[in-house]
């Protein structure tokens, strides 16, 4: 029975854990403001944003079936196979603490800069300073563009 309750929680827990990173990477609402604000007061740095955290999240999904599948005497090779899910993007996670580049897919800087047309023609962000400038116009609007 506690495993039942354990998938209960990895499931909401994760799937709460990829929303708020899907909303804070991938929309300007109002909702992934306040998520922005709430995880650059907590986070240890931007490896940790934009990889780590949604790899947490899918290992607490794809625990849930694990422990349920435990509880009910699945076969080994489920179990195996089921564990390789879960730890590995625990490894990848950690791994990604370290100081390596973003992918583009994952960067929520780069993904602002291409919601907002902030690149380059080769798709590179433009310079801090122009950027600076348009977030400085972004934050006297409010969350549809309007002053």
């Amino acid at each position: 029975m506690k495993s039942y309750i354990a998938a209960i929680v990895g499931l909401l827990l994760g799937g709460g854990i990829l929303h708020a990173w899907w909303t804070e990477t991938y929309t300007d609402s109002a909702l992934a403001i306040m998520w922005r604000r709430i995880s650059s007061a907590t986070a240890i740095g931007r490896n940790s944003q934009a990889v780590t955290r949604p790899l947490i999240a899918l290992s607490l999904i794809v625990g849930a079936p694990l422990a349920v599948a435990s509880e009910l005497g699945a076969p080994d090779a489920v179990i195996t196979v089921l564990s390789l899910c879960f730890i590995t993007p625990l490894v990848v996670g950690l791994i990604y603490l370290l100081p390596f580049p973003l992918p583009r897919l994952v960067d929520a800087h780069y993904q602002f800069c291409k919601r907002h047309n902030l690149l380059d023609k080769n798709g590179t962000p433009l310079p801090d300073d122009v950027i600076g400038r348009y977030l400085a116009e972004y934050d006297d609007c409010d969350t549809n563009g309007r002053q």
